[in-house]
């Protein structure tokens, strides 16, 4: 409380002096401010970042990149071949093994096969030799599970021959398809039941009948008389049944046959040394008589009148090894030497190609023996007559044989036979002719190699939307090489286009205005934001304030009462201010303001234009009239600071400016053009025409000077149209 207007006054004069005075600044951090206000006259030190030196060679650059493919885009670019133009960012991806859209994936999104390896032709591939791709590979099946791929008799399923070979490939050979056959070692006709071999021919010593009782004795079997002898000779179970008599056989060699007639006598009494069967050819070597086995000994073994019949053979020289024997090379003997075979016929036995059944080919050769040469060749081809030489024939003039003749080719399927540009191996271009053979022209057909992939450009800035794509020959207004724009109706935005604070993603990566201020956290910046930035001090922190000491001869008293900011030291002269709030063209700063009590000198608001030392602040003197005699009661002033107090404007009307204790009221400055306009509770107070610059507000806060009573301040708001 005071009594004397006149030390008021003398009080008031000294702090406008003191604040003329004083070389201190504002800047953006409490640490900065203070120490600038402490330094008068500092300035920046040589190399301080936020100095640009204006020296040209400080500046560097990069060399502009280069596409040396023409396709639009450089290394630097992402284009990952600089020597194909089929190869960049963004091309369709083909089936050909190559990265065409640089993602660092071959044939990514094609379907894919698995092929296996058909050697054989027979239609059933290798499970082990495996290639995926695209299309069919030549040589290639989608069939697996051949056990042989180099027989085309050998696959899963194969119907199975009986030729010692796992043809249908189960793992089990020649099943189903051999017969049994049983051993005969008496060579009576008949086998022995427990003596089986399956095999897809009657094997030597082996009979296809399996009722022999007695496979050692030639004369035992199904089919032969019952004797008196005591032997089953007929294999029906019974002994000598129905033989009254037989003829005895003297048997010197003890073989079972004898070689003179002696008597007749009773079945049971066979003296010792005869036989009932005669026919002994040679009763002194028991390894002759009848039916016994041929050897190749010079002696008539079987008694049948040969020697040696079966024993002898000719054989003959088998010298390259393929199973035919040379008719002139020959050896007359019981076995086959080394190198021998019983099949003669073989019309080069210096080569093992070449021997009877052996496939004819196309070399000059007689392969097979037959005396002619190359007729029906396996690999007999078609050839096309080729009349433009272009290396493929048409399909209308053909002829077959060994060899080519002259004006013919292999490949028979050209479609222009007149044209030589036009052929299967051609590259398919836009001219509207199908120029590779494949039914398709141009667009139409995929392997086209010079078309363009263009989309759809609806703004004009050379970007199109990557779903409009359109393969066309031809480009057009409309349409851009280039796709990725994710706003086709603004020419500022596509990709790599410079950021704009505009509430646009400009360059298309994703983030609004990015690197700009959103004061209010509401996800727009404040150069868009028509709400940027609101404070009501209802939190128990401050939002990032810091104050300032303006040197006030008694320290200020900032608290926060849960809902208001308030200051009430005596004497003090501060101001609270707001973090750097970005800068504005147009925009509107307002607070609310209650005086709690008497003797209330003045209060304020203050917002810094800039990121800089540049200050104003506007001043609501004695608001509650209280002291009544200030340049008009409850006056409202306006300064400039830039490192010294200016008073620009003060008010000049007759309006009631005062309000009274724990009453509210609101005032705002709204900044338009170079154009202040002041306000109190909505009525314009003070219009000022500023000359210096009033982008802003920079930074925000409120001033207490002398508020003995106590003030609180509320909802400090930040605004633009």
């Amino acid at each position: 409380m005071r009594s004397q207007g006149v030390s008021v006054r003398v009080r008031w004069l000294i702090l406008i002096l003191s604040m003329g005075c004083h070389r201190g600044s504002i800047l953006l951090d409490t640490g900065v401010i203070s120490d600038r206000l402490s330094k008068p006259g500092d300035k920046p030190e040589p190399g301080d970042p936020r100095i640009d030196s204006g020296d040209p060679s400080d500046d560097t650059g990069d060399p502009a990149p280069s596409d040396l493919d023409e396709d639009g885009f450089s290394v630097e670019d992402g284009d990952c071949d600089d020597l194909d133009a089929a190869v960049y960012p963004g091309a369709e991806e083909l089936c050909n093994g190559t990265d065409d859209n640089c993602d660092g994936q071959v044939d990514e999104g094609l379907e894919r096969t698995t092929w296996y390896q058909d050697a054989d032709d027979d239609g059933w591939g290798d499970s082990d030799e495996i290639l995926s791709a695209c299309a069919q590979p030549d040589g290639y099946v989608a069939s697996s599970g051949d056990c042989d791929d180099g027989d085309a008799t050998t696959y899963r399923d194969a119907p199975e021959l009986c030729d010692g070979t796992d043809n249908d490939c189960d793992s089990s050979i020649d099943e189903d398809v051999t017969t049994s056959f049983f051993q005969d070692l008496d060579e009576d006709g008949y086998g022995n039941p427990e003596m089986v071999q399956d095999a897809c021919t009657e094997p030597p010593g082996y009979s296809a009948v399996d009722t022999d009782c007695d496979d050692t004795d030639p004369s035992v079997h199904p089919d032969a008389a019952e004797v008196c002898n005591e032997v089953d000779d007929d294999c029906d179970g019974d002994v000598d049944e129905e033989v009254e008599e037989s003829f005895w056989y003297e048997d010197l060699d003890g073989d079972g046959y004898g070689e003179l007639l002696i008597t007749a006598s009773s079945c049971l009494d066979l003296p010792d040394g005869y036989a009932w069967v005669g026919g002994d050819c040679d009763d002194s070597d028991a390894l002759m008589y009848p039916g016994a086995p041929e050897l190749c000994d010079g002696a008539d073994n079987d008694c049948d009148g040969d020697v040696d019949e079966d024993g002898s053979s000719i054989w003959y020289l088998d010298a390259d090894g393929d199973g035919d024997g040379d008719l002139d090379s020959t050896y007359i003997g019981c076995d086959a030497p080394a190198g021998y075979v019983s099949t003669p016929w073989d019309c080069d036995d210096a080569d093992p190609d070449i021997h009877p059944g052996a496939d004819e080919y196309c070399n000059g050769e007689d392969d097979d023996c037959d005396g002619e040469v190359d007729e029906s060749a396996v690999d007999i081809a078609t050839w096309y007559r080729d009349g433009d030489g272009d290396g493929y024939g048409g399909s209308s003039t053909t002829v077959t044989g060994c060899t080519a003749p002259l004006g013919y080719v292999a490949a028979g399927s050209d479609c222009a036979d007149e044209d030589a540009a036009i052929h299967p191996g051609a590259e398919e271009i836009c001219n509207e002719v199908d120029d590779d053979c494949d039914g398709d022209t141009d667009l139409a057909d995929d392997d086209l190699v010079d078309g363009l992939l263009l989309y759809a450009d609806m703004d004009g800035d050379g970007w199109g939307e990557t779903d409009s794509a359109e393969l066309t020959c031809e480009g057009g207004p409309g349409w851009a090489e280039f796709d990725g724009d994710c706003d086709d109706t603004e020419a500022t935005v596509y990709p790599g286009a410079a950021e704009a604070c505009d509430g646009l993603d400009n360059n298309c990566d994703g983030e609004t205005d990015p690197g700009f201020l959103d004061s209010d956290d509401d996800g727009i910046a404040n150069c868009v934001d028509s709400s940027v930035y609101f404070e009501d001090f209802s939190s128990a922190s401050w939002g990032g304030w810091s104050t300032w000491d303006l040197g006030g001869s008694t320290a200020p008293h900032w608290s926060l009462t849960g809902r208001y900011l308030g200051e009430s030291a005596d004497a003090a002269n501060a101001i609270a201010y707001s973090p750097f709030l970005g800068e504005l063209d147009a925009y509107t700063v307002s607070v609310d303001i209650m005086q709690m009590g008497t003797s209330n000198n003045a209060s304020g608001l203050a917002f810094a234009l800039e990121e800089s030392e540049e200050l104003l602040l506007i001043e609501w003197l004695d608001p509650t009239g209280y002291y009544g005699w200030y340049s008009g009661t409850g006056g409202i002033v306006l300064y400039e600071y830039t490192g010294t107090w200016t008073l620009l404007a003060s008010v000049t009307t007759s309006m009631d400016l005062t309000r009274g204790y724990e009453e509210w009221a609101t005032l705002g400055v709204r900044v338009d053009d170079d154009v202040l306009r002041i306000y109190l509770d909505g009525d314009l107070v003070l219009s000022h025409t500023y000359a210096g610059i009033l982008r802003g507000p920079g930074r925000v806060g409120v001033w207490s000077h002398d508020n003995d009573g106590g003030v609180y301040f509320d909802d400090v708001t930040v605004t633009q149209p």
